[in-house]
């Protein structure tokens, strides 16, 4: 077990160390104690300590031109502070904007790299259109592995610890060993998918909606998931322009991914990596 990840208490399966639910048997991981907080003091404390410290209440002072004369300081310096921070404050939003931005850049370059990286010397890279084309060679095998990815064109925000932006990538693989393959990754993320019975999602097809049969992968890794039935699903891909896919994530309910699928070449020739 490494340092990312966690042992379920219930079914002594591994999940990720920020998990807040076991993926296997739905398992709560207990959330971190609530701070203690004290009870304010009563006004028979409040008067005794103001006793022992020589302070006594005078009934004859009233409070309400004190209380009135702190309102309008306080209204005053307000508006001075709103006046004299509006510059800076779309500056802080302009900034944050783009630090999102970035970030949704950063992991999708890391996607990319995840992608073409690890490549031995004999692979090609190549991309065409939206669609990005890998050959790999499998030496144990004799055989090459090929690749055909595109990333979403939108990005959706998930809550912590999975803010900053999450975009997918849809790929198709042919493998010597696994033969045709067609996964979904959404980083960062964690989509609900037992592994024991799979799970389901929606995928739209130049505007025809169906039932998506999902599976895990074999790592467990919760950021991936599998189409059941490939085959049929890659000739409709394959002569499509537009598909939407639908995956369910843990807190976070379904959430959409739009592909510009136009222009996919399968299976890879030689002109086309």
């Amino acid at each position: 077990m490494g340092d990312s990840e966690k042992q379920c208490p219930d079914c002594a399966e591994f999940v990720k160390s920020e998990a807040r639910i076991c993926r296997f048997c739905n398992y709560e991981f207990s959330k971190s104690p609530l701070v203690e907080t004290k009870n304010p003091p009563s006004i028979q404390e409040t008067e005794s300590s103001s006793t022992e410290n020589g302070f006594t209440e005078n009934p004859n002072v009233s409070a309400k031109p004190l209380l009135i004369g702190g309102l309008i300081l306080a209204a005053f310096f307000l508006y001075a502070s709103l006046a004299g921070g509006q510059d800076s404050g779309s500056t802080f939003a302009e900034d944050t904007a783009t630090d999102i931005g970035a970030e949704a850049d950063a992991i999708m370059a890391e996607m990319e790299a995840a992608a073409a990286g690890a490549l031995g010397e004999d692979s090609t890279s190549e991309t065409i259109g939206n669609w990005q084309y890998i050959v790999s060679q499998d030496e144990a095998r004799g055989a090459d592995i090929k690749t055909a990815s595109i990333t979403s064109e939108n990005q959706v925000f998930l809550s912590p610890p999975y803010d900053g932006g999450t975009r997918a990538r849809l790929v198709i693989r042919q493998h010597p060993s696994y033969g045709l393959d067609i996964f979904v990754e959404a980083r960062p993320s964690q989509i609900v998918c037992r592994s024991y019975d799979g799970c389901s999602g929606l995928i739209n097809i130049d505007g025809n909606p169906e039932t998506l049969s999902l599976n895990t992968s074999a790592d467990y890794n919760s950021e991936i998931v599998f189409f059941r039935f490939p085959r049929p699903l890659l000739s409709r891909i394959q002569g499509s322009e537009r598909v939407i896919i639908e995956l369910p994530f843990y807190s976070n309910g379904n959430r959409q991914f739009t592909f510009n699928t136009e222009g996919l070449e399968w299976p890879i020739t030689e002109n086309s990596s």
